[in-house]
């Protein structure tokens, strides 16, 4: 008897145990549908949420970028500006400055060229002594050409065989002084 009332007793406590555990899932069960439900709303409600922050943030970000483009605008507008008045200068200073340049070059052209007749030519003291040696020269050429200056002269061989300086002379010419003889042209 001890035995059935044992059995008894643990089929109670497995039915019991059972059923706790039946109701604990049912609780489990129904906290989940209630949290599904909860999140289905959320869920809902979040791109209404969304779209809610974006229209309170949209205007904002909007103006900061407008406001944004419209210095980046103003910036490019005064460097434009800037650049145009720079232009502007280089134009209204070009021609100035092309004749100047030109004027410059020009006066440097006329400087070289003077320092350059002041080397290269030579002063009246220098011109001078060249024509006195000029004439010195000229003098010398006519007295040695009216010594046979004009006469050709040769290279030739003696009857020694020595190399001596020669010149033609004209054999029909009769001197009376013995060893010497008439060039010949003169």
């Amino acid at each position: 008897m001890m035995s059935q009332y044992s059995l008894e007793k643990a089929a109670a406590a497995v039915f019991e145990a059972s059923a706790q555990q039946q109701r604990e899932t049912k609780a489990t069960l129904d906290a989940l549908k209630d949290a599904a439900a909860k999140f289905e709303t959320k869920a809902g409600a979040l791109p209404r949420e969304i779209f809610a922050q974006v229209d309170r943030a949209l205007p904002d970000a909007a103006h900061k970028a407008a406001g944004q483009i419209a210095s980046n605008w103003t910036e490019a507008n005064l460097h434009a500006e800037r650049a145009a008045e720079v232009y502007k200068n280089a134009v209204r200073w070009a021609p100035w400055r092309i004749g100047g340049m030109a004027v410059l070059s020009t006066f440097c052209g006329v400087l070289g060229i003077v320092i350059a007749a002041k080397f290269v030519q030579p002063n009246e003291d220098v011109v001078a002594a060249l024509r006195r040696e000029e004439a010195d020269l000229r003098a010398k050429i006519q007295q040695l050409s009216t010594k046979g200056g004009y006469s050709t002269v040769v290279g030739c061989y003696d009857s020694n065989n020595r190399n001596r300086l020669c010149v033609l002379v004209d054999e029909s010419a009769k001197i009376p002084v013995k060893g010497y003889r008439v060039i010949k042209g003169y």
